[in-house]
């Protein structure tokens, strides 16, 4: 699966409340500040690739243990 190359990292407008989520300087997204989740939702946004990177390998984890429970 291809995304936005990593680290990505967050940091807030200088003259308004918006999040940016950026990776060296490329804007991958901005969050504006619309909730009062709004930086819940900038640091979520901004863990995507570590949290895919896990759901990869736990899936890796768990297809090679059950390879181990089949007997053919």
């Amino acid at each position: 699966m291809e995304h936005t190359p990593t680290p990505w990292q967050m940091e807030k407008g200088e003259l308004s409340s918006t999040w940016f989520i950026h990776n060296s300087g490329s804007e991958v997204c901005m969050v504006p500040n619309n909730t009062m989740y709004q930086e819940a939702n900038a640091r979520l946004i901004a863990a995507a690739p570590d949290l895919l990177a896990a759901c990869e390998k736990a899936v890796e984890h768990l297809e090679t243990k059950a390879m181990g429970l089949i007997h053919v």
